[in-house]
């Protein structure tokens, strides 16, 4: 993916020190090394030996990672904690590697104790280092001279030292700027990769020390050769912490597992126990075999009874291919909360961008892409802050940590992603994620029109089955918003590209803006979606008041949002019929992320003191936008499958013969 070299999340948001809590830093993601297969190719290793490391598969990433923000001789590790260890005190490290995206010269490679908690590693002695002079493209091998034996309670800080480069060609920092390969797999907790780097106190730091970033979701390509007795058939699973199911039904309950095992992993045995009781034993078919060093998933139908109540439930893996699992972690365990109904899951997308940023077409498709395979749970912001020229330019939001167009957060995780991208290749596989996510809260939201349809006030319905204090936002977006004027224009970069230059790259729906595609112009025309007009945020401040919830009740909620005053962006609400929808966000005080979230296109006038002359609800319900079946936006009826937006916030599916 080429162009993702062009996106610079090198930004500042929260994150977490050695020593204390400071401001986070993100990588850079860099362009595509190819698959470089020669210089890929791994070593055989013996049946008594593992590879072992945030993920332990040959894997590597075809996109490095880089910190150029900061140059100089660095060092960068992954923290293999006690608890990740445990499972192989008694063994021995005989060997480590690293895998690489960019070569390095006059490398080295370093094994340290290390303890604590991933917020607070404290880093000891070193057990191992030895000088690579030449440290190539893909993975590098190195031996021990002298095996460490793994004790109880022994975590290892696992690394090797990088030349961070800063040099650009144009606009752009060249390849070598981004040597690091981190990978998508095994270990789901994020901020692991320490970089001992010099920031100065001026960019937040503390001068050269050890620094956690965000590596993007992914996990440093490094990894200790272990050896000793292992297990043939070894499956161990992750506890699933709760759960959520409807009475008198079957919940399904995903678990995690980590093959360890000699071979492929195609079927699984389970037993499920629901508050003591063993139930039959489940037999579980993968669709596709899980390899030796990968994770998987599986998917156990738990009863959830008919009474509302927690049940504690444990699932076991009993076989693996047929043969006893001899997994030391073999059971998973949690609850299953048994409620009288489910909660839509609402996923607010917040996004920055602007028409003056020449990459944020990018934006455009993700975020509509989004929003027509999951029409019934996204709910789009897009902050239009990137230049102030941009007739839709909002000053006055949440800072939500995005610093660099187009990016963007799902539920205020703190990670900012590439809204077409997301945190790997695409956004929908971060909504397939954010989506699985069952809330304990549940949000229905409508607006009333003042008499002179300046302000929209907001009303939330908010079903909980917890209680707790809860902060609470008021937004409001519009869609289709457009002018033809130079100003409404889209600054487009693309047109270095021709179409079959993207297509070729698997960015098919990006060739319209190629240089030979329909939007193939430095500035063009668009209607623009979930753009956001209006909130209960001044100054960066939520000035709406916190709310109360109690479990297994209703709270009622309202807030006065104002509508926008620019002349531009009144005019281009009005000439697209005001196409307004409230949204509503309860956001963890303690966390900042979003619990869940409503939107709505139904906000009736109230223009004489009686509610029921609708505006945007269904009985005047028009299309609002058009997409084909694999969620490109089209401007008219194709054949096949058509998904149509429409004004009230449904979603219509049509077939066009």
């Amino acid at each position: 993916m080429m162009k993702k070299v062009l996106l610079s999340l090198a930004a500042v948001a929260l994150v977490l020190s050695a020593s204390a809590q400071i401001n986070t830093r993100v990588v850079s993601i860099g362009p595509s090394v190819g698959k470089h297969t020669e210089a890929r190719k791994v070593a055989k290793i013996a049946s008594n030996q593992h590879w072992v490391g945030l993920y332990s598969s040959d894997d590597l990433n075809e996109n490095g990672i880089g910190v150029p923000d900061f140059p100089g001789d660095n060092r960068i590790g992954a923290y293999l904690s006690s608890d990740l260890m445990s499972g192989y005190v008694g063994k021995k490290i005989v060997g480590m590697r690293f895998g690489l995206c960019a070569s390095q010269t006059n490398s080295r490679v370093f094994i340290n104790k290390a303890s604590g908690p991933l917020a607070d590693v404290s880093i000891g002695d070193e057990l191992f280092g030895q000088d690579v002079a030449s440290a190539k493209v893909g993975w590098n091998e190195v031996m021990l001279s002298q095996p460490i034996d793994i004790t109880d309670g022994e975590g290892y800080l696992v690394g090797y030292n990088f030349k961070q480069g800063n040099t650009r060609a144009g606009n752009y920092y060249t390849l070598d700027c981004y040597p690091i390969s981190a990978v998508k797999e095994g270990d789901d907790l994020d901020n692991k990769l320490w970089i001992y780097c010099n920031i100065p106190t001026s960019q937040g730091g503390d001068g050269v020390s050890w620094y956690p970033f965000s590596g993007q979701n992914g996990n440093l390509s490094v990894q200790l050769l272990i050896e000793g007795d292992f297990a043939n058939y070894d499956v161990s699973l992750k506890d699933f912490s709760e759960a959520m199911g409807v009475v008198n039904t079957n919940a399904d309950v995903t678990l995690s597992f980590y093959n360890n095992s000699k071979e492929a992993v195609s079927d699984l045995d389970c037993v499920v126990t629901v508050d003591g009781m063993d139930l039959d034993e489940q037999h579980i078919a993968m669709a596709n075999a899980v390899a030796v060093g990968k994770n998987g998933e599986i998917t156990v139908s738990v009863p959830c009874g008919s009474e509302v109540k927690n049940r504690e439930v444990a699932v076991k893996v009993t076989k693996v291919n047929g043969n006893a699992n001899q997994s030391q972690n073999a059971t998973a365990k949690g609850t299953l909360r048994v409620v009288p109904k489910m909660f839509n899951r609402g996923v607010v997308v917040e996004e920055f961008t602007g028409t003056g940023c020449g990459w944020c077409p990018r934006g455009l498709v993700g975020m509509e892409k989004a929003a027509a395979h999951y029409p019934d749970n996204f709910i789009g912001i897009a902050i239009h802050k990137f230049n102030a020229s941009d007739p839709m330019f909002a000053s006055d939001y949440a800072n939500v940590g995005l610093s660099s167009a187009p990016s963007c957060v799902i539920n205020r995780n703190g990670r900012a992603i590439d809204p077409y991208y997301g945190s790997n290749k695409s956004i929908l596989d971060d909504m397939a994620a954010a989506v699985k996510d069952v809330p304990m809260i549940g949000v229905d939201v409508n607006g009333v029109w003042n008499a002179d349809s300046t302000v929209v006030t907001v009303n939330a319905n908010i079903d909980s089955y917890v209680s707790g204090k809860y902060e609470i936002a008021y937004v409001l977006t519009a869609d289709n918003l457009t002018a033809n004027k130079s100003s409404w224009r889209q600054s487009n970069y693309y047109t270095n590209f021709t179409k079959q230059q993207l297509i070729d790259q698997g960015e098919e729906d990006l060739a319209i803006f190629a240089k030979d595609g329909d939007k193939g112009s430095k500035y063009f025309n668009w209607e623009f979606m979930d753009v956001l007009i209006g909130s209960s945020y001044s100054n960066a401040s939520n000035l709406a008041a916190p709310v109360t919830l109690t479990a297994n009740e209703t709270t009622t909620t309202s807030y006065d949002v104002a509508m926008p005053t620019k002349a531009a962006l009144k005019n281009a609400l009005k000439a697209t019929g005001r196409k307004v929808a409230v949204i509503a966000i309860v956001i963890d005080q303690q966390t900042g992320q979003v619990v869940n979230a409503g939107k709505s296109y139904n906000i009736v006038s109230n223009t004489t003191g009686i509610q029921g002359v609708v505006d945007n609800a269904r009985y005047d319900a028009v299309e609002v936008a058009r997409y084909n079946a694999s969620g490109q936006r089209i401007k008219a009826p194709v054949m096949g499958i058509n998904i149509i937006k429409m004004s009230d916030g449904r979603t219509v599916k049509v077939i066009v013969k």
